[in-house]
Formats: C-alpha cells, sequence, structure tokens
C-alpha cells in the first residue's frame, strides 16, 4: 500500500517538474525561486501536482491511510521512516519550494485545509488508539499536520515554525518509537492496555520516553513548547480565528502524544 499510495504521488510529483521546466525554463532551484513571481495556470497547476505528490509522503489527509499500516515494519524502520526519511522529506520538500507554492493563493489555503484536517483526523484516531506504534503513526499525521497548516499559514513566522517544527518532532518521534519498540522487546507487549506500571521494572526507559513525549505535548521548557509558541504566532498574524484553531488543535494533540510515554504507561 505503501509503494503504491507514493509510486503514483511520484508520478505526480514528476509530472509536476516537467511542467514547471516547460513554464520556467530550468529545474535549479534557486532559478526556480526567482522565477516563481511570473506564475500563471501552468505554474499553479504544476505546484498542485508537486503538493500532492509531497502531502501523499507526508502521510496528510486524505492519502494518510497508508502509513499506520506500515507499522508492520520493525521498529527502527519505524522510527527513520517518520522521523529522517519519507514522511519527512514531502514537507521538506514543501517548504523548498513554498515560493514557487506562495505563487497562488489558491494553492496556500488548499495547503492550509489539509493541514487542519490532518490535524483533526490524526488527533481524533489517535485518541482511541490502542496499539503502541499505531498511536505514534496517528500521531504523526497530526504533527506533520501542524506543519503543513503553518506552510499554509506561509510568511517568514510561518515557515520559521515550520522548519522548526519538523525538526522538534523528528528528536521527540524517534525517540518514541525506540522506546515503544524496546517496550515491545522487554515484554512481548504491542498495546499500551498490556505495559501498565512499567516505570517501577524500566525506571531509564520511563524516564526517557516520558521526556520525549513531554516535549511532543509540548509541556513548558521542551522544545515542544517553543515550536508551539511559534505556532501561535504564526497563526495569530493570519487571522484571530486561525489562532483559536491552533489552540484547539494543540488542546486535541496533548492526550495523543503518549503523554505519560509507552514506557512509563
Amino acid at each position: 500500500m505503501a509503494l503504491l499510495v507514493t509510486g503514483v504521488s511520484a508520478v505526480l510529483l514528476l509530472i509536476g517538474i516537467l511542467i514547471v521546466r516547460a513554464e520556467l525554463g530550468t529545474t535549479s532551484i534557486p532559478e526556480l525561486l526567482g522565477r516563481a513571481s511570473r506564475g500563471g495556470p501552468m505554474v499553479t497547476l504544476a505546484g498542485a501536482l508537486i503538493a500532492v505528490g509531497a502531502l501523499a509522503k507526508s502521510a496528510q489527509a486524505p492519502l494518510h491511510f497508508w502509513l499506520p499500516r506500515a507499522m508492520a515494519a520493525p521498529t527502527p524502520v519505524s522510527a527513520y521512516l517518520h522521523s529522517a526519511a519519507m514522511v519527512a522529506a514531502g514537507v521538506f520538500l514543501l517548504s523548498r519550494l513554498h515560493p514557487l507554492l506562495a505563487s497562488s493563493r489558491l494553492l496556500l489555503d488548499a495547503l492550509l485545509l489539509v493541514g487542519l484536517g490532518s490535524m483533526a483526523v490524526g488527533g481524533l484516531l489517535a485518541l482511541g488508539a490502542d496499539h503502541l506504534k499505531r498511536l505514534l503513526a496517528y500521531s504523526t499525521i497530526a504533527q506533520y499536520g501542524y506543519v503543513v497548516t503553518m506552510l499554509g499559514v506561509g510568511g517568514a513566522a510561518g515557515a520559521a515554525a515550520a522548519c522548526f517544527y519538523v525538526l522538534a518532532h523528528a528528536l521527540a518521534k524517534s525517540a518514541l518509537f525506540m522506546t515503544s519498540g524496546a517496550v515491545t522487546e522487554a515484554t512481548g507487549a504491542k498495546h499500551l492496555s498490556e505495559v501498565g506500571g512499567l516505570a517501577r521494572a524500566l525506571p531509564a526507559l520511563a524516564v526517557g520516553s516520558g521526556l520525549a513525549a513531554a516535549g511532543l505535548a509540548a509541556l513548558p521548557l521542551t522544545i515542544g513548547f517553543f515550536k508551539d509558541e511559534l505556532f501561535f504566532k504564526a497563526a495569530a498574524e493570519r487571522g484571530p480565528w486561525l489562532a483559536v484553531v491552533a489552540v484547539a488543535s494543540a488542546a486535541l494533540t496533548f492526550p495523543t502524544s503518549p503523554a505519560s510515554g509507552p514506557g512509563s504507561s
């Protein structure tokens, strides 16, 4: 399923690149961004195709369903997939080509809607998840929804917040996947409901997973706290309605960030 979804989206990405080459006469990113202001319907179409390809790789709604199913992979592979490879590469591409997407207000508004939708879908699915790695997968969908939302907001504040968010998420989520794997190796359990009271048996693992989860939940003085501050600032600059939505989304993310950590549940 991962191959099908990301493979088809890669074809769309390639078509978008070819259209950009035909319209702007280059595939060099610095030159491309310098010419992006020319805009036009074909450039907008190219940006839309590139965005769809990137969003599919970052498991954004409605193409998010492949990521939880990919959790059949071993834990180190899952951690790499979520924190450093395919899922992060999609939003990195959107960030790198943001001036091209910003040439059309329609594309930025579409990113904003997809990001908000992914935050809601990932957060709600995570609330009902019991499987450790699936819970983290749903959390990834929601967290990268934050990044896409901030790219949709645009501006210097949105771009800075998106970049910082990717780094903060990678640190926390890779640690949570590895501690989840450690819990499974130590106990054979793969569900939150099966691992209560492990803090007494595995105190170091509980502390490590608790710190990582605190960062993801944006508790004060963690890296996640500062990423949320940047998110709120970017949202407030766009308008009060988005600031309210941002706070509500952060409240939804808090209980879906394994706040007690898989090692300390």
